[in-house]
């Protein structure tokens, strides 16, 4: 516990002289940049089913995300990222995602319940906006570990630590076995309708590789106050105060799980899922508030059962950013 609450404090730290660095860089370039929006964002996410009261499936998720916009790309992007034009704008994330069986009462296996599964993944992302052809293409890669490298065991124990009435959870002995992940993700948003503050639009989309491959289609609905989503697509406008509130939802065919099914070749994993569900609708809504440089998101996200004797699934998620 002691060496928890080392690691946590210098997380803590680390955080801290962060935001301090960006808070103090708009000071220094008020002179240098006169323009009406931000150029860069940094962002942490908490997701959780917790705010639903529940502790199964997809459990807990962090999320650091650094945003900015590019110019020009590198001879690297513009091999791994092929379907570029428009406005460029790129994402680096560190992503980890905890899954759990219902029932995690006993270190037993739960047949016929979802597997113990963890994921660590560093995601690269670059979204291109058409304003011509109102497209949005968003293209991204992710490379990660599967397992006990991701270390969903010592972090949802960790938490659980720090909640009362909580104790560690048994079971993550069963996880699914580690292994690489190497995924890439592409999708096409198509604009419909811009009438002032609202935009609709429709996307398909599809990814290949582990944690999952799958394609799908979904429809969206944003209302921003600003009425310049192409404009500012990280929603960086200097304005001391606006919104959006975006909901969507969508249906996707999926092939393959690494977090149900185990790894494809060379697993060791003690239990682990045959047969999946392969037609899931899902569905989210949001708000996300902007105060000058500061930005604060809640979402919510709904999921159809992925797997035979399953059921549907709830969480949320709570963002916290800032624009410099």
């Amino acid at each position: 516990m002691d060496l928890l609450f080392r690691y946590d404090r210098k997380i803590f730290y680390f955080l801290t002289l962060f935001f301090f660095i960006a808070a103090s860089y708009p000071l220094y370039s008020q002179v240098k940049n006169e323009s009406d929006k931000f150029n860069s964002y940094f962002s942490f996410s908490f997701d959780n089913d917790v705010y639903f009261n529940t502790d199964k499936y997809y459990t807990n998720g962090f999320y650091f995300s650094f945003s900015g916009e590019r110019e020009k790309l590198s001879g690297v992007e513009n091999y791994i990222f092929p379907f570029h034009s428009g406005g460029k704008y790129f994402s680096a994330s560190l992503i980890q995602r905890i899954f759990t069986p219902a029932d995690f009462s006993t270190a037993d296996v739960k047949y016929g319940d979802r597997p113990f599964a963890a994921n660590l993944l560093f995601r690269y992302a670059l979204r291109n906006f058409d304003r011509a052809e109102k497209l949005i293409i968003t293209e991204r890669v992710s490379i990660g570990a599967v397992g006990k490298y991701a270390f969903g065991k010592e972090v949802q124990n960790g938490i659980h630590s720090l909640l009362p009435h909580s104790s560690d959870v048994p079971g993550w002995e069963n996880q699914i076995s580690g292994g690489a992940l190497l995924c890439y993700f592409a999708s096409v948003e198509k604009n419909i309708l811009m009438n002032g503050d609202f935009l609709v639009n429709f996307s398909s989309w599809g990814k290949l590789g582990t944690p999952q491959t799958a394609a799908g289609i979904k429809a969206r609905l944003l209302v921003n106050s600003t009425g310049s989503f192409f404009k500012a697509p990280f929603y960086a406008s200097k304005k001391s105060f606006n919104y959006q509130a975006d909901f969507s939802a969508g249906a996707f065919y999926k092939l393959y799980d690494v977090n149900l099914q185990g790894n494809p070749v060379f697993d060791f994993s003690p239990y682990r899922i045959g047969k999946i569900k392969r037609i899931l609708f899902h569905s989210e809504a949001g708000l996300q508030i902007n105060i000058s440089m500061f930005v604060i998101e809640t979402k919510v996200y709904f999921l159809t059962p992925e797997f035979p004797g399953g059921t549907n699934h709830l969480w949320g998620r709570l963002k916290i950013g800032y624009k410099f």
